[in-house]
């Protein structure tokens, strides 16, 4: 659990940082709370892991880390005043 919450602070620190960078008005805990909400979905599809096919985990994990992408993108942009020269660096480095 210790790496798992070091890994989200550090990633949603190391977001916030490059999007300071980017001239993107936000702060820290908006993009803390923002990268543990979109860790919901992993809980569901770990439980649908239980499913004993080896094909369907990767289907399911696929899953969840599209909609995870998806759902940072999406409140990135609806939440702050993205200028349209900046999406698609904000795209490449969520999806990195």
């Amino acid at each position: 659990m210790t790496i798992f919450y070091l890994l989200g602070l550090g990633l949603s620190a190391l977001l916030g940082l490059i999007f300071g960078c980017l001239g993107l008005q936000t702060k820290t805990i908006q993009i803390v709370s923002l990268y543990g909400y979109s860790m919901f979905i992993y809980i569901i599809c770990m439980a649908l892991c239980i499913i004993n096919v080896p094909g369907f985990r990767w289907l399911f994990l696929l899953y969840a880390c599209g909609s995870k992408i998806g759902f940072i993108l999406r409140s990135i942009f609806e939440g702050l005043d993205v200028p349209a020269a900046k999406k698609i660096a904000i795209i490449a480095i969520v999806i990195i």
